[in-house]
């Protein structure tokens, strides 16, 4: 109580600095619950509105393709609060594609399983920023699906029903599909600190480790560049849905564990060896970490003011800059975005010089390559030739073949 009526001074004071007024009877204080959009608000968590959920369950049977789509539309609105509900709706979505409306038996027992889903969803919990995140994936033959948990209590569902050109995937790119859903979804929590990601799929756990093979592997890991994560694997047993997890306690054992940590790391380690500076601070750091300059040892790799520090190693930083410059997520950006890109999570001394030289090679060299293949194309279209020192030109007509000689200037 005291923590909300010191808000509640604060609210009022800037109303008051500012002239602006409220209306009192659309006011309320100290409640240990309240609506807001649709939701009840209350220190369990968020829950959906009970008077909207009964008029989902209270929905009567659609005869047309309006009436189909506003119930879909509004048990939408709650999609987070249900466990795999693109799979749920995805015999009513089917019916949306037809020319002709015909409501057919499987649609009404799709129906009725969401209204009734919709009758008995979970309380999910308010995110807290102080603790880490968990995200659970899993996928099946039809859809794939993901939750969010904290505290042992969900926070959000996703789910999405696979279509015809998803379903030829394999189990391994399913599963890998939905953990980049999950990711895209809940990015704004997960971008803060590092995160852990259950998985049923074994090989998802070395997930840093393997070879980049499919274009879909390749875009989808430049999606993940910049969050710190760890892939926990979990048997399929194991692996139930977020609200029963936040009820048996016992299935939250864990069967096995792997950490996640990306191969290059390792070259930054063994750069240390070789660089006296960094025998040094690792020295240092060993006794007091961080010190007064701003550097500090994690796991380690040294840090300088939370950023990767790396050592007088030339080589290592042409790598990190072409990273960030000639990769997908690079894009071939110029000097200042790239260098912001490495900026915002690496330090050494003579960055910036280091990525101008870079990029302005990068660009003389491609520079050089598009003159000589100009030049060639050139020179073969026209069919310039050299003869006793003298540049001309053949050409015919009519059977008859002629060289014109072309002046030097």
């Amino acid at each position: 109580m005291e923590s909300h009526l010191d808000h509640l001074t604060q609210v009022f004071d800037k109303l008051q600095d500012n002239q602006l007024y409220l209306k009192a009877s659309k006011c309320s204080f100290a409640q240990h619950k309240l609506e807001y959009l649709g939701h009840i608000i209350s220190a369990d968590g968020v829950a959906t509105d009970p008077s909207k959920t009964s008029a989902m369950y209270n929905w009567p049977t659609p005869t047309n393709f309006t009436e189909l789509r506003g119930f879909l539309g509004l048990t939408g609105y709650y999609r987070r609060f249900v466990k795999h509900y693109g799979l749920l709706a995805k015999p009513l979505t089917n019916l949306l594609k037809c020319k002709q409306f015909v409501w057919t038996a499987a649609a009404q027992q799709a129906f009725v399983k969401l209204k009734e889903a919709m009758v008995t969803t979970p309380v999910l919990g308010l995110p807290d920023f102080t603790t880490p995140f968990i995200v659970e994936t899993d996928a099946c033959d039809d859809g794939i699906g993901a939750v969010l948990i904290q505290h042992g209590q969900p926070l959000a569902f996703l789910s999405k029903a696979l279509g015809p050109a998803h379903k030829h995937l394999s189990i391994y790119e399913k599963e890998f599909l939905a953990l980049i859903m999950a990711v895209e979804r809940w990015h704004p929590y997960l971008q803060l600190q590092e995160f852990l990601i259950r998985t049923d799929h074994k090989s998802l756990a070395y997930l840093t480790e393997q070879n980049l093979h499919s274009d879909m592997q390749r875009k989808a890991m430049t999606r993940l560049m910049g969050l710190q994560f760890k892939v926990v694997y979990r048997q399929g047993k194991d692996n139930v849905v977020a609200d029963a997890l936040s009820r048996v306690g016992h299935l939250m054992a864990l069967q096995a564990v792997s950490m996640a940590q990306p191969v290059w790391l390792q070259e930054v380690s063994n750069s240390y060896r070789t660089d006296n500076m960094a025998q040094q601070l690792l020295t240092q750091l060993a006794i007091h970490s961080p010190d007064s300059s701003g550097y500090s040892l994690h796991n380690g790799l040294i840090r300088f003011k939370g950023k990767l520090w790396i050592g007088n190693n030339s080589a290592l930083q042409t790598k990190i800059i072409a990273a960030f410059h000639a990769s997908p997520i690079g894009g071939h950006s110029g000097i200042t975005a790239t260098y912001h890109r490495v900026k915002g999570l690496f330090y050494w001394k003579g960055l910036k010089q280091a990525v101008e030289s870079f990029v302005n090679n990068v660009r003389y060299a491609n520079m050089l390559n598009i003159q000589m293949s100009t030049q060639q194309v050139y020179f073969n279209h026209f069919q310039y030739l050299v003869v006793l020192g003298r540049i001309g030109l053949w050409t015919s007509w009519k059977d008859y073949l002629w060289w014109t000689v072309i002046p030097s200037s």
